[in-house]
Protein backbone atom coordinates (compact mmCIF):
# COMPACT_ATOMS: atom_id res chain seq x y z
CA UNK A 1 0.00 0.00 0.00
CA UNK A 2 2.63 2.42 1.08
CA UNK A 3 4.99 1.78 -2.34
CA UNK A 4 1.65 1.75 -4.75
CA UNK A 5 0.50 5.05 -3.20
CA UNK A 6 3.43 6.75 -2.32
CA UNK A 7 6.45 5.18 -4.63
CA UNK A 8 9.89 6.07 -3.35
CA UNK A 9 8.89 9.18 -1.84
CA UNK A 10 8.18 7.07 1.56
CA UNK A 11 12.06 6.68 2.07
CA UNK A 12 12.34 10.68 2.37
CA UNK A 13 9.10 12.07 4.25
CA UNK A 14 9.76 15.41 3.71
CA UNK A 15 6.19 16.92 4.39
CA UNK A 16 3.35 16.16 6.17
CA UNK A 17 1.32 14.80 3.86
CA UNK A 18 3.89 11.86 3.39
CA UNK A 19 4.38 11.25 6.82
CA UNK A 20 0.45 11.18 7.04
CA UNK A 21 -0.13 9.05 4.40
CA UNK A 22 2.85 6.98 5.31
CA UNK A 23 1.95 5.89 8.69
CA UNK A 24 -1.66 5.64 7.64
CA UNK A 25 -1.32 3.12 5.12
CA UNK A 26 1.16 1.46 6.81
CA UNK A 27 -0.49 1.36 10.07
CA UNK A 28 -3.73 1.90 11.23
CA UNK A 29 -5.00 0.58 7.31
CA UNK A 30 -2.36 -2.74 6.75
CA UNK A 31 -3.30 -3.30 10.24
CA UNK A 32 -7.00 -4.35 9.13
CA UNK A 33 -5.42 -7.94 7.80
CA UNK A 34 -3.27 -9.02 10.47
CA UNK A 35 -6.24 -8.20 13.32
CA UNK A 36 -9.19 -9.56 11.02
CA UNK A 37 -7.31 -12.67 9.24
CA UNK A 38 -5.44 -13.35 13.42
CA UNK A 39 -9.27 -12.97 15.02
CA UNK A 40 -11.27 -14.95 12.77
CA UNK A 41 -9.02 -17.77 12.75
CA UNK A 42 -9.43 -18.26 16.95
CA UNK A 43 -12.91 -17.87 16.52
CA UNK A 44 -13.25 -20.59 13.89
CA UNK A 45 -10.82 -22.40 15.79
CA UNK A 46 -12.95 -22.20 18.93
CA UNK A 47 -10.12 -20.56 21.00
CA UNK A 48 -12.50 -17.39 21.48
CA UNK A 49 -16.26 -17.43 21.61
CA UNK A 50 -18.40 -14.71 19.62
CA UNK A 51 -18.84 -12.53 22.37
CA UNK A 52 -14.79 -11.94 22.81
CA UNK A 53 -14.43 -11.49 18.90
CA UNK A 54 -15.24 -7.29 18.89
CA UNK A 55 -12.27 -7.13 22.04
CA UNK A 56 -10.18 -9.53 21.11
CA UNK A 57 -9.65 -7.55 17.47
CA UNK A 58 -9.46 -4.27 18.96
CA UNK A 59 -6.76 -5.20 20.83
CA UNK A 60 -4.99 -7.15 18.32
CA UNK A 61 -5.39 -3.76 15.93
CA UNK A 62 -4.58 -1.33 18.21
CA UNK A 63 -1.68 -3.63 19.19
CA UNK A 64 -0.45 -3.64 15.89
CA UNK A 65 -1.13 0.06 14.89
CA UNK A 66 0.64 1.25 17.82
CA UNK A 67 3.88 -0.53 16.59
CA UNK A 68 3.83 0.73 13.22
CA UNK A 69 2.93 4.19 14.51
CA UNK A 70 6.11 3.77 17.35
CA UNK A 71 8.71 1.81 15.48
CA UNK A 72 8.37 2.59 11.75
CA UNK A 73 9.93 5.68 12.59
CA UNK A 74 12.66 4.71 15.02
CA UNK A 75 13.40 1.89 12.29
CA UNK A 76 13.52 4.67 9.16
CA UNK A 77 15.78 6.31 11.17
CA UNK A 78 18.28 3.75 11.98
CA UNK A 79 17.99 2.49 8.34
CA UNK A 80 18.78 5.40 6.63
CA UNK A 81 20.66 7.22 9.11
CA UNK A 82 23.71 8.03 6.72
CA UNK A 83 20.83 9.34 3.67
CA UNK A 84 20.09 12.75 4.01
CA UNK A 85 17.67 14.13 5.01
CA UNK A 86 17.64 11.17 7.55
CA UNK A 87 20.94 12.34 9.15
CA UNK A 88 19.65 15.21 10.64
CA UNK A 89 16.68 13.13 12.25
CA UNK A 90 18.09 11.38 15.20
CA UNK A 91 17.18 13.75 17.87
CA UNK A 92 14.14 15.39 16.36
CA UNK A 93 12.63 11.84 15.68
CA UNK A 94 13.77 9.36 17.69
CA UNK A 95 13.47 11.12 21.00
CA UNK A 96 9.74 11.77 20.98
CA UNK A 97 8.91 8.32 19.93
CA UNK A 98 10.89 6.76 22.50
CA UNK A 99 9.04 9.03 25.36
CA UNK A 100 6.41 8.18 23.27
CA UNK A 101 7.31 4.55 23.45
CA UNK A 102 7.40 4.55 27.66
CA UNK A 103 4.50 6.36 27.71
CA UNK A 104 2.36 3.48 25.75
CA UNK A 105 4.83 1.01 28.06
CA UNK A 106 3.07 2.99 31.12
CA UNK A 107 -0.43 2.40 29.43
CA UNK A 108 -0.30 -0.83 28.58
CA UNK A 109 0.54 -2.21 32.02
CA UNK A 110 -2.18 -0.04 33.21
CA UNK A 111 -5.19 -1.64 30.76
CA UNK A 112 -3.07 -4.97 31.73
CA UNK A 113 -3.46 -4.61 35.44
CA UNK A 114 -7.13 -3.74 34.66
CA UNK A 115 -7.58 -6.53 32.67
CA UNK A 116 -6.49 -8.97 35.58
CA UNK A 117 -8.74 -7.29 37.84
CA UNK A 118 -11.31 -7.51 36.02
CA UNK A 119 -10.93 -10.68 35.19
CA UNK A 120 -10.43 -11.67 39.27
CA UNK A 121 -13.43 -10.19 39.83
CA UNK A 122 -15.18 -12.62 36.84
CA UNK A 123 -13.74 -15.48 38.88
CA UNK A 124 -14.83 -14.34 42.36
CA UNK A 125 -17.93 -13.86 40.72
CA UNK A 126 -18.70 -17.12 39.30
CA UNK A 127 -16.85 -18.86 42.25
CA UNK A 128 -19.70 -17.31 44.84
CA UNK A 129 -22.19 -18.58 42.37
CA UNK A 130 -20.48 -22.00 42.77
CA UNK A 131 -20.54 -21.60 46.06
CA UNK A 132 -23.81 -21.06 46.44
CA UNK A 133 -25.03 -24.14 43.83
CA UNK A 134 -22.70 -26.55 46.05
CA UNK A 135 -24.70 -25.26 49.30
CA UNK A 136 -28.04 -25.96 48.16
CA UNK A 137 -27.31 -29.48 47.05
CA UNK A 138 -25.07 -30.00 50.12
CA UNK A 139 -28.60 -28.97 52.21
CA UNK A 140 -30.45 -31.73 50.12
CA UNK A 141 -28.04 -34.30 50.63
CA UNK A 142 -28.22 -33.74 54.37
CA UNK A 143 -32.48 -33.77 54.32
CA UNK A 144 -31.68 -36.73 52.45
CA UNK A 145 -29.60 -38.87 54.96
CA UNK A 146 -31.60 -37.37 57.44
CA UNK A 147 -34.61 -38.87 56.66
CA UNK A 148 -32.96 -41.77 55.97
CA UNK A 149 -31.61 -41.57 59.36
CA UNK A 150 -35.01 -41.69 61.02
CA UNK A 151 -36.52 -44.11 58.60
CA UNK A 152 -33.54 -46.58 59.89
CA UNK A 153 -34.50 -45.42 63.54
CA UNK A 154 -38.48 -46.67 63.32
CA UNK A 155 -37.20 -49.70 60.90
CA UNK A 156 -33.76 -51.05 63.08
CA UNK A 157 -34.90 -54.68 61.24
CA UNK A 158 -35.75 -54.11 58.02
CA UNK A 159 -34.40 -55.91 54.80
CA UNK A 160 -32.63 -55.34 52.13
CA UNK A 161 -34.86 -55.01 49.81
CA UNK A 162 -37.11 -52.27 51.96
CA UNK A 163 -34.34 -50.08 52.43
CA UNK A 164 -33.68 -49.90 48.23
CA UNK A 165 -37.46 -49.18 48.12
CA UNK A 166 -37.12 -46.43 50.44
CA UNK A 167 -33.92 -45.02 48.88
CA UNK A 168 -34.96 -44.97 45.02
CA UNK A 169 -36.92 -42.31 45.13
CA UNK A 170 -33.77 -40.38 46.68
CA UNK A 171 -31.35 -41.56 43.67
CA UNK A 172 -33.27 -40.53 41.61
CA UNK A 173 -34.06 -37.14 42.72
CA UNK A 174 -30.66 -36.19 43.42
CA UNK A 175 -28.62 -37.05 40.04
CA UNK A 176 -25.05 -36.41 41.91
CA UNK A 177 -25.70 -38.86 44.65
CA UNK A 178 -25.01 -42.83 43.45
CA UNK A 179 -25.47 -44.69 46.35
CA UNK A 180 -26.75 -44.66 50.04
CA UNK A 181 -25.38 -46.80 52.81
CA UNK A 182 -25.64 -47.31 56.33
CA UNK A 183 -22.93 -47.77 58.50
CA UNK A 184 -23.20 -48.74 61.96
CA UNK A 185 -21.12 -48.59 64.69
CA UNK A 186 -20.43 -51.75 66.18
CA UNK A 187 -17.69 -52.67 69.23
CA UNK A 188 -15.90 -55.36 68.97
CA UNK A 189 -17.94 -57.50 71.66
CA UNK A 190 -21.15 -57.40 69.39
CA UNK A 191 -19.22 -58.12 66.11
CA UNK A 192 -20.54 -61.66 66.02
CA UNK A 193 -24.28 -60.90 66.72
CA UNK A 194 -24.10 -58.19 64.03
CA UNK A 195 -23.28 -60.32 61.68
CA UNK A 196 -25.52 -63.26 62.31
CA UNK A 197 -28.26 -60.72 62.47
CA UNK A 198 -27.18 -58.89 59.21
CA UNK A 199 -26.96 -62.77 57.35
CA UNK A 200 -29.96 -63.70 57.77
CA UNK A 201 -31.83 -60.21 56.23
CA UNK A 202 -28.73 -60.51 53.02
CA UNK A 203 -29.95 -61.68 49.81
CA UNK A 204 -26.42 -63.61 50.04
CA UNK A 205 -26.98 -65.16 53.02
CA UNK A 206 -23.98 -64.23 54.49
CA UNK A 207 -22.10 -61.23 55.60
CA UNK A 208 -19.01 -60.51 57.47
CA UNK A 209 -17.20 -57.40 58.46
CA UNK A 210 -14.50 -56.80 55.76
CA UNK A 211 -11.61 -54.56 55.02
CA UNK A 212 -8.37 -54.71 52.55
CA UNK A 213 -5.63 -56.54 52.26
CA UNK A 214 -2.06 -55.33 51.27
CA UNK A 215 -2.69 -55.99 47.92
CA UNK A 216 -6.13 -54.69 48.01
CA UNK A 217 -7.89 -57.54 48.51
CA UNK A 218 -11.12 -57.86 50.58
CA UNK A 219 -10.48 -59.64 53.37
CA UNK A 220 -12.53 -60.79 56.82
CA UNK A 221 -11.48 -57.98 58.98
CA UNK A 222 -8.98 -58.67 61.75
CA UNK A 223 -9.73 -57.99 65.24
CA UNK A 224 -10.53 -53.97 66.26
CA UNK A 225 -12.10 -52.21 69.11
CA UNK A 226 -14.65 -50.79 66.65
CA UNK A 227 -16.01 -51.14 63.29
CA UNK A 228 -18.14 -49.15 60.95
CA UNK A 229 -19.12 -51.72 58.72
CA UNK A 230 -21.55 -50.90 55.48
CA UNK A 231 -24.93 -52.86 56.82
CA UNK A 232 -26.87 -52.03 53.94
CA UNK A 233 -26.37 -50.27 50.47
CA UNK A 234 -29.00 -49.11 47.28
CA UNK A 235 -28.22 -50.06 44.55
CA UNK A 236 -27.35 -52.67 45.51
CA UNK A 237 -26.97 -53.66 41.87
CA UNK A 238 -22.88 -52.89 40.98
CA UNK A 239 -22.43 -51.94 44.76
CA UNK A 240 -22.86 -55.51 46.74
CA UNK A 241 -19.12 -56.29 47.24
CA UNK A 242 -19.67 -52.83 49.49
CA UNK A 243 -21.73 -54.75 51.77
CA UNK A 244 -19.53 -55.47 55.10
CA UNK A 245 -16.84 -53.40 54.01
CA UNK A 246 -15.37 -51.71 57.45
CA UNK A 247 -15.01 -48.10 56.32
CA UNK A 248 -13.06 -47.63 59.72
CA UNK A 249 -10.31 -49.44 57.66
CA UNK A 250 -9.71 -46.78 54.99
CA UNK A 251 -7.65 -43.82 56.26
CA UNK A 252 -9.44 -41.48 54.70
CA UNK A 253 -12.59 -42.35 55.92
CA UNK A 254 -11.43 -43.20 59.54
CA UNK A 255 -10.34 -39.35 59.75
CA UNK A 256 -14.09 -37.96 58.37
CA UNK A 257 -15.14 -40.36 60.66
CA UNK A 258 -13.10 -39.16 64.00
Amino acid sequence: LVARRMGVGWQRLESERDIIEFLFFGGPLACLVSATVGVTVLLLAGIIGPTEFAFSWWSWWIGDTLGVLIFAPLTMVFLFRAVQPWKGRQLSVAGPMLFVLIVMIGVFLGLSHWERARQFEQIEAHGKLLASALEGRFAAHQEALSALRRLIEVMPDMTFAQFEHFTQITLKDNGDLFALSFNPYVASADRAAFEHSIAGKSPFREFRISERDSRGQLVRAGVRPEYVPVAYIAPLEGNAPAIGYDIYSEPVRHDAIE
